[in-house]
């Protein structure tokens, strides 16, 4: 009978209210944990970045270090040279590679200056991110343990309740269980509702009277015209429908 189906979709209904208090009762707690792990997923990217900017300095200097050592042998062997010039010309040459090879170390010594100053930066940084990301770590533990407190505190109860509602959706239409579902999504609140005082248990609009009594009759399945809710009757609706 179309009575006891619309019956069961109130039952179905008085669980998923159940479900749904039970899911509100998290509160904002599973939204703000995942924005904490994305912003945790991009401050290990940025401190991720850092490291390499700081390696790929350090290298850069220590290979400038290692070209500037060089130069300063090249620039030794030339002093070397000076001592055993024959003429002029040899001595105007070595002095040139001299001044050269020196003009090489102070603007290879200048930028090792500036990778000291970058590495210093770029490791302020790294520290200062370790913190935060180590801050935003606790942060998403103790967030992330709260939430599965709740979750472990209400894992039987939702299980028991999603267990009976799947029972009593069974003997519901599939397609009846799908538009109940549908209305639901869009409602949240109640997607079946009993008339009441001549009106949609919903939005309250008035139902013509003989509206009214085909609902009592439960031959057919009727929707708020306003609100497109499932209107079931309740008996004390009888003395306004008369």
């Amino acid at each position: 009978m179309l009575a006891s189906v619309l019956q069961t979709l109130l039952e179905v209904q008085k669980i998923d209210r159940q479900l749904l208090r039970l899911e509100k009762a998290k509160g904002d707690l599973p939204q703000r944990l995942a924005e904490l792990k994305q912003r945790l997923a991009s401050s290990a990217l940025k401190l991720e970045d850092n490291r390499a900017k700081l390696a790929a300095t350090e290298r850069e200097r220590r290979a400038l270090e290692g070209a500037i050592s060089l130069a300063k042998e090249r620039k030794k062997k030339y002093e070397t040279q000076l001592f055993s010039v024959k003429n002029n010309k040899e001595y105007d040459a070595i002095t040139l590679e001299i001044e050269t090879v020196e003009k090489e170390i102070d603007q290879g010594e200048t930028k090792v200056l500036g990778y000291f100053e970058e590495e210093k930066k770029l490791n302020d940084d790294v520290s200062s991110q370790q913190a935060a990301l180590q801050q935003l770590e606790q942060e998403a533990r103790e967030q992330e343990a709260e939430l599965n407190l709740l979750l472990e505190e209400t894992k039987n109860h939702v299980a028991e309740l999603t267990n009976m509602r799947a029972g009593l959706a069974q003997s519901v239409k599939p397609n009846l269980l799908r538009t109940y579902e549908r209305i639901l999504r869009s409602r949240e609140d109640s997607a079946v509702v009993q008339l009441s005082r001549g009106g949609c248990g919903g939005c309250g609009t008035r139902i013509p009277p003989q509206r009214m009594m085909e609902i009592r009759e439960m031959k057919q399945i009727f929707f708020c015209e306003n609100c497109g809710r499932i209107l079931v009757w309740q008996e004390d609706e009888e003395a306004v429908a008369v």
